[in-house]
């Protein structure tokens, strides 16, 4: 099941789950964009490969979320963390 398709109630204690786990702050932490603090969770990899599990999603402010799906952009997995 997509993460669309999931109950807003699964899809609620998913994000709280991981969000929890992440310390509530973002794992992305894109350049010039980061806010540290998570308020979203975002596919690590492809969902429809990986799936919707909290092993496939991780923390993320809201700026790096967006940031993250625009074309063009640098792939955080290759950027250092702070």
């Amino acid at each position: 099941m997509s993460w669309s398709n999931l109950p807003p109630r699964q899809r609620a204690r998913i994000r709280t789950f991981v969000l929890e786990r992440d310390g509530h702050r973002c794992q992305l932490r894109l350049p010039n964009v980061c806010t540290v603090i998570a308020t979203t969770v975002d596919h690590i990899r492809d969902r429809t490969t990986a799936g919707d599990g909290p092993d496939n999603l991780r923390a993320a402010c809201a700026p790096c979320n967006m940031a993250r799906g625009k074309p063009g952009r640098t792939d955080p997995d290759t950027i250092s963390r702070w």
